[in-house]
């Protein structure tokens, strides 16, 4: 039974992955950083528009507005993924 969890943990795993891969970040003109939307920041971290504004207050992730939405940096992104599985 363990070994069933465990391999379909792993496969779920690899989904998330997967979809993760498949969004397209926006890079600015002159600039190597690279900048998600709302929509798919809230996708990969499975989390409410609401506790991205927690997050960006508390100072655990990096947002600019441009235009009239939220933009989140991609390497504070990912920080944010990295710092949440260690716990």
């Amino acid at each position: 039974m363990k070994q069933l969890l465990e391999k379909i943990i792993f496969l779920l795993t690899e989904l998330v992955l997967q979809q993760k891969l498949q969004l397209m970040p926006v890079t600015a003109p002159g600039h190597t950083e690279r900048w998600i939307d709302q929509r798919n920041t809230m996708h990969m971290l499975m989390r409410t528009d609401r506790q991205l504004l927690r997050y960006v207050r508390e100072g655990q992730l990096i947002s600019r507005k441009i235009g009239r939405s939220p933009w989140y940096l991609e390497s504070s992104i990912l920080a944010f993924i990295e710092k949440s599985q260690e716990a």
